[in-house]
């Protein structure tokens, strides 16, 4: 691309937020950054052998108790999120384009020129349909893990930003999914980008 573009995106479990991601990067020929992405650039073997987990968004206070886990989980669940941080920081001072997938990107990168930031978010039936169709699950157990899985990503969210998770105020613009489909989704992406670079 001829100029620097950083594109954030902020999204609830099962708005199909990462599929839009994946397409963009398409489309853009820039790469994703998202849990898979930072597992394998930022792995530390000892860590990642036991503890996977470290690579999702949850805060310290999401964590299981300390009894179970270990008193320096905390140390290490703090270590990764700021290692992505830190990464995401260095790529865009160093000029590339890239999209992020959560990471509190638009909140990290929240003073940097070339960053664009997006919300997706969904209808809940829609997005519970969605997940039990991806995971195999029932209509209950999907609308209860699209609850719990958003509420772990705003506790993330807000324990590292002072901006809240999906207040439209930190955003671009906010897009739901369920309204316009994902392919729609990903051209008003593509759109705002175009308007936003002239």
């Amino acid at each position: 691309m001829d100029k620097q573009i950083i594109i954030t995106i902020g999204r609830e479990f099962g708005s199909g937020g990462l599929e839009i991601a994946e397409k963009l990067s398409a489309r853009l020929g820039i790469p994703v950054y998202d849990k898979e992405y930072f597992t394998q650039h930022l792995k530390d073997d000892r860590i990642l052998e036991r503890n996977q987990v470290l690579f999702d968004e949850s805060s310290p206070l999401t964590m299981p108790s300390v009894s179970m886990i270990g008193s320096d989980w905390f140390d290490r669940q703090g270590k990764i999120d700021y290692a992505e941080f830190n990464y995401i920081k260095k790529e865009a001072d160093a000029g590339q384009s890239f999209i992020v997938v959560g990471r509190c990107a638009e909140y990290v990168l929240k003073d940097h020129p070339a960053r664009v930031s997006f919300f997706i978010l969904g209808d809940p039936d829609v997005k519970a349909a969605r997940i039990a169709e991806m995971y195999n699950l029932s209509d209950q157990k999907a609308h209860t893990a699209c609850k719990n899985m958003d509420k772990t990503r705003k506790a993330y969210h807000n324990f590292y930003s002072t901006v809240k998770w999906g207040d439209s105020r930190a955003y671009d613009l906010c897009i739901n999914s369920s309204r316009v489909g994902i392919d729609n989704a990903v051209g008003i992406i593509e759109n705002y980008i175009k308007i936003w670079k002239q």
